[in-house]
């Protein structure tokens, strides 16, 4: 039923991140990177995967870039979390290398120039908000977890 939820709440955070935010923190990628923290390797990769098809359906010229980019996140963090100690720098590596992952992809796909400005505000802004995700997500979903 967690794992259902995890959908359901990503999928709500698409939508407030499309609609209130389109130049803003990408909390969808904050939010999986905390889920990825968590579940199994097939659950973290099966919510990159949905995350990134929501996010793809706004950009439907890139279909496919931000499935692959978040889906490599949430396998990504879910092979190598148990490398690292449990602190909270690693969450802002890991946010960092799915927002370079993420743009990355994107530029070489589309070929559009990426503007600085928005690309700067937007990973200031999400870096900002990386230490404030895991202990919310935590509290709503994995309360009585033992990790």
């Amino acid at each position: 039923m967690r794992q259902f939820l995890a959908f359901v709440f990503l999928y709500l955070l698409f939508v407030l991140q499309s609609t209130l935010f389109p130049i803003g923190p990408q909390v969808v990628l904050l939010a999986l990177i905390v889920f990825a923290l968590y579940e199994n390797r097939l659950t973290a990769t099966l919510l990159g995967i949905w995350a990134g098809l929501c996010l793809d359906l706004v950009t439907p010229t890139t279909l496919g870039v931000q499935m692959l980019a978040l889906g490599g996140v949430g396998y990504g963090v879910a092979a190598v979390r148990n490398l690292f100690y449990r602190n909270r720098w690693h969450n802002l590596l890991f946010t960092l290398i799915g927002l370079i992952l993420q743009y990355g992809l994107y530029h070489l796909v589309d070929k559009s120039p990426i503007t600085i400005g928005s690309l700067l505000l937007t990973t200031t802004l999400t870096l900002a908000l990386t230490p404030v995700a895991e202990p919310a997500l935590v509290a709503l979903f994995y309360r009585h977890s033992k990790r």
